[in-house]
């Protein structure tokens, strides 16, 4: 059974001091639903959840091709930073000996790859770390591939 008393004002007013009260009531009634036992009251409906996985195919080839197109552009950046350096090197030494050219590009930099981390600790603790979190992907991965997790109960293993 629903109320409500509503005091509204007068429509001729135009003082803007009267209050308007609202009260808003509501009454509930507990029914027990004697259809469902009561062990049986917090199961899941077995149609909300899917009997097997889907595929999406569309997002699995659109993930596919976008991993080929990132390697072909890092394959073609390499290429043309790194074409100077493989002309250079096919020339015939006595060529190479009459040219004094200074190092470039990435080979300045070769020399740093020996060179300590000025945060050695820090430096080791984020590789550590990212090694794990790699290893845990890769096992959670594994471990859905051979289908070790149950759709229909969220966050078990079979």
């Amino acid at each position: 059974e629903k109320t409500k008393e509503v005091e509204l004002m007068e429509p001729d007013s135009t003082e803007s001091d009267e209050v308007l009260n609202v009260e808003f009531t509501y009454s509930v009634e507990w029914r027990e639903n004697t259809d469902i036992p009561f062990t049986k009251r917090a199961t899941h409906d077995k149609t909300f959840f899917p009997r097997s996985l889907e595929i999406h195919w569309l997002s699995v080839i659109n993930s596919a091709v976008l991993v080929g197109l990132l390697m072909t552009f890092v394959a073609v950046i390499l290429t043309r930073a790194l074409s100077k350096d493989f002309a250079r090197y096919a020339k015939e030494e006595e060529d190479f000996e009459d040219e004094i050219v200074e190092d470039q590009g990435w080979k300045m930099i070769h020399t740093d790859v020996f060179r300590f981390p000025s945060y050695t600790m820090m430096f080791c603790a984020v590789v550590g770390n990212g090694a794990q979190f790699l290893t845990l992907a890769f096992c959670i991965i594994l471990m859905a591939l051979f289908g070790m997790f149950n759709v229909h109960r969220h966050g078990s293993i079979n």
